[in-house]
């Protein structure tokens, strides 16, 4: 036995090896033991909140924040939202409850939990910086000086207006100071998730329907069917940057978008210099070139251009026939300031409001308002069957409107 064993060396070494895991095994199986004791132990100690493992990487949080978990277990408040935190990276990285909404239960519980973007920035400077100098951030402002909102019902201003100009919110933070920005807007549920928040789906909560058809221009375009299909293409984040203001990177803004200075379109107020033009379309080309060849993205966006000025002739040639009426005294206000037959003052574009009067105002309204955005977003989102849609609603319009001006000249 003695001879075999000095004869074969390599025997020697595979025995020892074969030791020491079992050695190592024996002992990793205690560890592991140890572990799961204690997670038991610790899932016991937080209340057994339904659903929840509370793994060993949220132990400090657990510490911190077993009042919290408890009490939402025992009086079933929103488990779901504690479940969702925990899955978080906040908790992974320690950042609890208090972190976020503050020491005080009855503070934060009476605005109805809301963050202020104040307490964001503390660990996200730079996304708030660029977040407050964003459209997004003034939502709020420019929802409440509005006249349409004015003279909306409060409740359809809470559930309608609010609900997605509330991300400009304005919140006072811990130090006492209002800031601007609801970030839970977007980033959603405690899980905070930047891949939700990038999610065109999100986006469509506020830009869609018939003022603000955004999500469903980019739904039917190429990018769009492509991520429908594949969950492959541009994202609506991949081209406008959520945190930072992109007006005017089409010649467009959010409602009637611009036109350069010196135009002679005057129904669209936006006025863009020159330079200011130049470097938002090199902003654009610099995000259509990371996916397209140059060729490509010039002729798009050059075809976008044509059409959007066909929009604007069309909405100006709609705006004289209203302004020729008033100044034929049709439609004027008498010179007591007191308002027309129709009850309301003269009124087109972004403020004006269809309570109260007249026809051909009216379709003035819902040209500005819809079909004429309508037409040049299709176009810059390459959604070619909403193009159409629009040049053809805008042509019966205009057509409606000559009709009217001609009965109102008559009498009739």
């Amino acid at each position: 036995m003695s001879k075999n064993w000095q004869s074969k060396p390599s025997e020697k070494l595979i025995t020892a090896i074969l030791v020491a895991l079992g050695l190592f095994c024996g002992c990793d199986r205690e560890r592991r033991s140890e572990v799961a004791h204690s997670a038991t132990d610790r899932d016991a100690h937080v209340g057994g909140l339904r659903g929840v493992t509370i793994t060993s990487r949220h132990w400090k949080i657990e510490n911190k924040e077993r009042a919290c978990i408890s009490c939402h277990e025992e009086k079933q408040i929103a488990p779901r939202t504690i479940q969702k935190w925990i899955d978080s990276k906040h908790a992974a990285n320690a950042v609890g409850c208090s972190d976020c909404h503050g020491p005080s239960h009855e503070e934060f519980s009476s605005p109805r939990g809301l963050v202020s973007a104040e307490v964001c920035a503390r660990c996200h400077e730079k996304q708030y910086e660029r977040f407050s100098h964003g459209r997004h951030s003034k939502a709020m402002d420019t929802m409440t000086k509005h006249a349409q909102f004015e003279t909306e019902s409060p409740a359809v201003g809470e559930m309608s207006c609010k609900t997605c100009h509330g991300v400009g919110r304005l919140t006072r933070g811990p130090s006492g100071k209002t800031s601007a920005g609801k970030c839970s807007s977007c980033h959603r549920g405690h899980l905070f998730s930047s891949a939700d928040a990038k999610h065109p789906q999100l986006c469509a909560e506020c830009h869609s329907g018939e003022a603000t058809p955004q999500y469903e221009l980019f739904a039917l375009s190429v990018h769009g069917t492509l991520h429908t299909a594949s969950n492959g293409g541009a994202k609506c984040v991949d081209c406008h940057d959520p945190h930072a203001d992109s007006e005017g990177i089409t010649l467009g803004t959010v409602g009637n978008g611009a036109v350069a200075v010196g135009s002679d379109i005057k129904v669209v107020a936006h006025r863009m210099l020159d330079h200011l033009q130049h470097a938002h379309r090199s902003l654009m080309l610099d995000r259509c070139l990371k996916c397209h060849p140059g060729s490509l993205v010039s002729e798009s966006l050059n075809h976008a251009d044509t059409i959007k000025h066909e929009a604007d002739a069309t909405l100006q040639e709609m705006h004289e026939i209203v302004r020729r009426l008033e100044h034929e005294g049709i439609l004027a206000r008498d010179g007591s300031g007191k308002p027309d037959r129709t009850g309301h003052p003269v009124l087109l574009g972004g403020e004006q409001i269809i309570k109260g009067t007249s026809r051909i105002e009216r379709l003035y309204f819902d040209a500005f308002k819809v079909w004429h955005p309508l037409m040049w977003k299709a176009a810059y989102h390459n959604a070619p069957t909403k193009v159409i849609e629009a040049r053809r609603k805008l042509d019966m319009i205009l057509a409606a409107m000559k009709d009217e001006a001609a009965r109102l000249r008559d009498g009739e």
